[in-house]
């Protein structure tokens, strides 16, 4: 009587057992096989109780299910059962605005092993920064320096420009939008450079001597 392990092993490490015995002896099988990765289920037939002429018999085996897990900043994200063998594709995982998402590294063509496998990957909050620039400014006018570290929805409160004697400093814009000194400004998804600018201001002279019969110069 032939016992083939399948792809499996016997207790001695052996792939088959040969078990001799006279006719209408009872029938000893040798100890259930083991192979990695997978459940015995059974013989292919069933086990006759007594010798009664050669015969053979092949275990059957089922591939174990176990966990893959993906962790993202060492907290587990989701759990996913694996028969062994069987390729391990990653979750999908959108990261909020204002985030990056390293992904989960698997090399091409993974598999489940004999063993629940882990996998981690990086959620880092990306740094933005602030920073200011003149469009028009006169001789003096300092540029603030660069706010660094801020985070997407930030909020920042705007830098005073210099006070420049004879000029209105317009403000600071962004997009299309002007923001005045001071005023609080929520940070966009990813680096900003706002814009300042300043006006002249006009003045006037006007001649007046008092006596209507001078003639004047015009107004400047």
């Amino acid at each position: 009587l032939v016992v083939d392990a399948n792809g499996g092993k016997f207790a001695d490490g052996s792939g088959n057992v040969v078990v001799s015995g006279k006719y209408g002896e009872t029938i000893v099988a040798p100890a259930d096989p083991t192979r990695t990765g997978h459940k015995f289920t059974g013989w292919h037939k069933p086990v006759e109780g007594t010798f009664t002429a050669n015969d053979a018999y092949v275990a059957q085996w089922a591939p174990e299910t176990y966990y893959a897990i993906f962790n993202i900043n060492g907290e587990e994200y989701a759990k996913v059962p694996y028969e062994f063998g069987e390729k391990i594709t990653a979750p999908e995982y959108t990261p909020a605005a204002g985030e990056t998402f390293s992904g989960w590294y698997i090399p091409t063509n993974t598999v489940m092993g004999p063993g629940d496998m882990i996998f981690d990957a990086k959620l880092t909050t990306n740094e933005y920064t602030l920073s200011y620039s003149y469009a028009t400014a006169p001789s003096g006018a300092e540029i603030p320096a660069s706010v660094t570290g801020l985070n997407y929805n930030s909020k920042v409160d705007l830098a005073d420009a210099t006070a420049i004697d004879g000029y209105i400093f317009n403000g600071w814009e962004y997009n299309g939008t002007v923001y005045a000194e001071g005023s609080e400004f929520t940070m966009p998804e990813g680096n900003v450079t706002v814009i300042g600018s300043y006006t002249a201001i006009p003045y006037s002279i006007t001649y007046n001597t008092g006596d209507s019969s001078v003639e004047l110069p015009a107004s400047a």
